[in-house]
């Protein structure tokens, strides 16, 4: 009678010969699997490897008639009464005491003609002209700027709309839209991604996985070819201090250890799609537009 070591060591032995004899040889696997259709593809073959560049393609799904579809039914009317509750919004606010106000428009004007006759007129042009005017989009804590009929329709549920993409950075993928920003680890090295220098995410450096509107979708297999996110570096900093709290039991031993982790904000600034998707789009508009017309 065998011991239980010498079984083990049998069983053992006959477990890694069987596993190892079809991918002993490359070859050997490929006629196992190829020579008869009825017998199971061997697990253990290795699979071919392309040597070429890897295909770069993606599936389109066109759903504008069912986009066309809902907005007209039920959920597209929900979405007008919220679009029709901020343009409510647009309006002055009445006010009940405008017609007792005194008009203080002539003093007001009078004290700037006496002013413009003691200094000088011209210098005071130059002025205004050096200054330049700015035009900011966004308030200081990075939203974008809106009016307030916009803000009151988000907030009743209407859609924002527009294009969306699915990129991969850093090992992270998000979704995002237009003047979104992605909080990232601090992307390296800092001479090629340095405050208000632009980048291009695209297939070739495999970062774009998806490209949405509300018409249709690109699905990247793996990634969209030809189309492309445009992203600017906004801020470089530290994000908030996280508390690690370590404890020993019985050792009296209490520690808070914090840290900052290095963070990089980045603005979406466009979204583009392929050319050809964008053609094919814009003829089906049109023949929609004359089919309807």
């Amino acid at each position: 009678m065998l011991s239980r070591r010498l079984l083990c060591n049998r069983i053992r032995s006959a477990t890694c010969l069987s596993r190892k004899t079809p991918c002993a040889n490359v070859e050997n696997a490929a006629k196992f699997t190829n020579s008869d259709t009825s017998i199971v593809k061997n697990p253990y073959a290795l699979a071919p490897v392309s040597t070429g560049v890897r295909s770069l393609s993606y599936a389109v799904v066109n759903h504008a008639k069912q986009y066309q579809e809902a907005m007209e039914g039920r959920h597209g009317q929900q979405l007008k009464l919220a679009l029709a509750e901020g343009e409510a919004r647009t309006g002055e606010v009445f006010d009940p005491f405008e017609a007792y106000q005194v008009d203080d428009d002539d003093d007001d004007d009078d004290d700037e003609e006496g002013m413009l006759e003691a200094g000088d007129g011209d210098d005071m042009e130059e002025d205004e002209d050096a200054t330049p005017t700015l035009d900011f989009n966004y308030n200081k804590d990075g939203s974008i700027r809106r009016t307030k009929s916009q803000l009151v329709s988000l907030k009743a549920g209407a859609a924002a709309g527009g294009k969306f993409a699915i990129v991969n950075l850093h090992g992270t993928q998000e979704k995002v839209t237009i003047d979104d920003v992605i909080i990232l680890n601090k992307l390296k090295p800092v001479s090629k991604w340095s405050v208000g220098s632009t980048h291009t995410l695209n297939a070739e450096n495999g970062s774009l996985l998806l490209v949405g509107s509300p018409e249709q979708t690109l699905v990247g297999m793996p990634f969209v070819n030809g189309a492309e996110v445009e992203v600017m570096v906004e801020e470089i900093t530290r994000d908030k201090k996280v508390i690690v709290f370590k404890k020993k039991r019985r050792k009296n031993y209490r520690r808070k250890n914090g840290h900052k982790r290095e963070v990089t904000f980045l603005r979406v600034l466009d979204i583009r799609f392929p050319n050809e998707v964008e053609d094919e789009a814009q003829v089906e508009l049109e023949e929609s537009q004359s089919a309807a017309a």
